[in-house]
């Protein structure tokens, strides 16, 4: 970001696709760059979000807050550099998680917890199956849920692991694992959804506002996207109720310190 003094003054970017830098100057920034999923390599999120929003912006003096808090999804399934979800959508109609003893499946979440069975939140699931099994991995059965679950609630997720798993789950087991699939920490903000530094605002999975706890609830995170965009939206149209470029403020501003491409790419590839 362009800074003057602890105020947000644009954004410098780079095309991946051409290495090329384009300057923008603005009088409030709001960064949606996702959580930190190309850190790790077995997350569900989308491996473009590769943190370094969140690492330069900390590097310019921006607050940082609960980055261990990160959430791991039970069943997920190996694909190319990255992690296929598989929603809690399969165990809710009925999917049943097992590990194998002596070439026989052990259903242990309903062994242990026979009240919620398979239907645990994600990180007592997620640690069952680690402490179940030899390799830290399990199975999920699907094969019993009847066609019209199949047709009218999960032709999607079928649909998606014979394509990328290259397994039908109406007739065979799928092999899984937990892997991270949410970040709760991220960029300080308060309820306006501004960060530390003046004008500059983080929304979604990039941001802490606090909101998930330390273990997000399955199908809220709209609330950080949703609810959380629109109080900055409503922030900034208060402080500056017609948007326009600041024009005061292009030409007072030092952009030369910024203006060094070959070392802002160094930086970005570091």
């Amino acid at each position: 970001v362009l800074t003057d003094k602890n105020e947000c003054c644009g954004v410098k970017c780079i095309n991946e696709n051409t290495s090329k830098i384009k300057t923008f100057i603005a009088d409030a920034v709001i960064l949606a760059s996702g959580g930190l999923n190309r850190l790790f390599g077995t997350t569900t999120g989308s491996v473009r979000n590769d943190g370094y929003v969140t690492a330069k912006v900390f590097t310019q003096g921006v607050e940082l807050a609960n980055l261990e808090m990160i959430q791991y999804h039970p069943t997920t399934a190996a694909i190319c550099g990255k992690r296929l979800l598989i929603s809690e959508a399969a165990r809710g109609e009925g999917g049943r998680l097992f590990v194998l003893r002596d070439g026989e499946p052990r259903y242990f979440m309903e062994e242990k917890y026979p009240e919620l069975g398979n239907l645990m939140p994600r990180d007592i699931t997620s640690r069952e199956i680690v402490m179940n099994s030899s390799d830290g991995t399990a199975y999920i059965d699907m094969t019993a849920l009847p066609s019209s679950t199949w047709e009218n609630k999960l032709s999607d997720m079928r649909e998606q692991m014979i394509d990328l798993l290259g397994i039908d789950p109406v007739k065979d087991y799928v092999h899984i694992s937990p892997g991270i699939h949410y970040f709760m920490g991220g960029i300080q903000v308060d309820h306006a959804s501004r960060t530390t530094m003046e004008q500059l605002y983080a929304v979604g999975e990039t941001s802490n506002n606090g909101v998930h706890g330390r273990n997000r609830l399955a199908s809220n995170s709209l609330l950080e996207s949703l609810v959380f965009a629109k109080r900055a939206a409503n922030d900034i149209s208060e402080k500056f109720p017609v948007v326009k470029r600041n024009e005061d403020l292009f030409w007072s501003f030092n952009i030369e310190k910024y203006s060094d491409q070959e070392k802002l790419r160094r930086e970005y590839e570091q």
